[in-house]
């Protein structure tokens, strides 16, 4: 296997760029994953709590912003 030479801008570049996706765009299987589990539920605050964080998942992608740290979405620093 070819070794590939990257440059420590282009490194802290790329990887600042996957830490800002990872909090923004939630993957496609996971959000099917909590809209599946608003489907089960049956609990009205449960429900509720998975209602919010999927328009919490959506403003985020439309805005380009942060998705809720406090519904347990990772913040990077």
């Amino acid at each position: 296997m070819e070794s590939i030479e990257v440059s420590r801008s282009t490194l802290l570049q790329m990887m600042y760029q996957a830490v800002v996706r990872a909090a923004i765009d939630l993957p496609e299987d996971v959000e099917g994953s909590l809209r599946q589990a608003l489907d089960r539920q049956d609990d009205s605050l449960a429900k509720l709590h998975l209602d919010l964080t999927l328009a919490n998942v959506a403003s985020a992608r439309e805005t380009e912003s942060l998705a809720c740290g406090d519904t347990g979405f990772p913040l990077y620093y």
